[in-house]
């Protein structure tokens, strides 16, 4: 019994998962990217109906002062300017939300390890494209 709860013990301790704060420096990996269009008639975001999931390495990294994070799709990197706005609800979970440089909207969503990316705003404000970059862990 004393070695079961020590296996479940040093499980939970080595799972890696992004926490409020972690943003603030820090190299994280996404192995899952999921694109989807907002559905005006219910008002929700639906999977794009021509696009594959992306699973393979997605890094992103995080100055220590919360001012830029680095994407890194294939060897294809790319910086942004980000600027923390406040906090969020999305889908009924507290998400902390950051302005992008570009007039994209990134959220954090820590309750289920996701990083979210909200662009191809229209005339009424509202995105048409979210990239939900999934299973978000913290790279050792």
């Amino acid at each position: 019994m004393k070695n079961l709860f020590f296996f479940f013990f040093i499980s939970l301790i080595s799972f890696s998962q992004i926490n409020e704060g972690d943003l603030n420096g820090g190299d994280f990996i996404s192995n899952y990217m999921s694109f989807f269009q907002f559905n005006s008639s219910d008002k929700t975001y639906i999977p794009y109906e021509d696009s594959d999931p992306y699973e393979g390495e997605v890094f992103f990294s995080f100055d220590p002062y919360g001012q830029w994070f680095e994407m890194d799709v294939e060897g294809d990197s790319e910086r942004f300017w980000i600027e923390f706005v406040g906090q969020k609800v999305f889908e009924d979970v507290k998400c902390d939300e950051y302005n992008i440089e570009d007039g994209r909207v990134f959220l954090v969503d820590y309750k289920n390890n996701r990083f979210l990316f909200f662009e191809n705003k229209d005339k009424n404000g509202i995105f048409q494209t979210l990239i939900s970059a999934t299973n978000v862990s913290k790279d050792k």
